[in-house]
């Protein structure tokens, strides 16, 4: 019985990857900032534009693979008396719901 719950939480739960990548996207910015504040400090040195676009794709890459259930909920507070609010009720419901059932396999020790 307890398995089938840890099944049912499981396949609820958000997976490990979506937890990454606004991680992955804040340590891209800072690695960004503290190259830009390096080369800051040194005459002569500068980051192509090129350099620079291929960077910031890289973090929107990061942040937009998975959005979290704070902007989902920030989204459907500014489309909640809309037409089409109810998909965003079923986004923002279901990521919350994902994190929560993430939450309990953590707190059970099976991630």
């Amino acid at each position: 019985m307890v398995d089938n719950w840890q099944k049912s939480v499981r396949s609820r739960a958000l997976p490990e990857e979506a937890m990454t990548g606004w991680n992955e996207g804040m340590i891209r910015l800072q690695q960004l900032a503290e190259r830009l504040n390096r080369l800051d400090e040194q005459r002569g040195k500068y980051m192509t534009v090129s350099e620079l676009k291929t960077e910031v794709f890289g973090i929107m890459q990061a942040f937009n693979r998975h959005i979290p259930a704070e902007e989902q909920l920030r989204r459907y507070g500014e489309v909640r008396n809309q037409n089409g609010s109810e998909q965003q009720q079923k986004q923002a419901e279901m990521a919350l719901n994902q994190l929560i059932n993430r939450y309990q396999m953590i707190r059970a020790g099976k991630q």
